[in-house]
């Protein structure tokens, strides 16, 4: 993910839910979208998304609110074998 969005650790994206942050994201940085989503709009199940250290989709996945102050973590699923 890190090459795709011009190689920044961080960034602030405004938005009141998840999927907020993650349209505007991928606005932002279109390369992103595969990544992040399913064909469907779902977060895609080999990208592992965290708001302030809680598995988002143990919330209320893209309609979990966030503010200002919430940190959104985005982890690409690892595997092997």
């Amino acid at each position: 993910m890190y090459h795709y969005v011009d190689r920044q650790r961080e960034i602030e994206i405004p938005g009141t839910t998840l999927g907020e942050v993650l349209t505007e994201l991928e606005a932002r940085y279109p390369e992103t979208k595969s990544m992040i989503r399913e064909y469907d709009g779902r977060v895609a199940r080999s990208m592992n998304i965290y708001i302030d250290d809680e598995d988002a989709r143990a919330l209320a996945g893209l309609d979990t609110p966030v503010s200002a102050e919430s940190t959104i973590h985005m982890v690409p699923a690892s595997g092997g074998g």
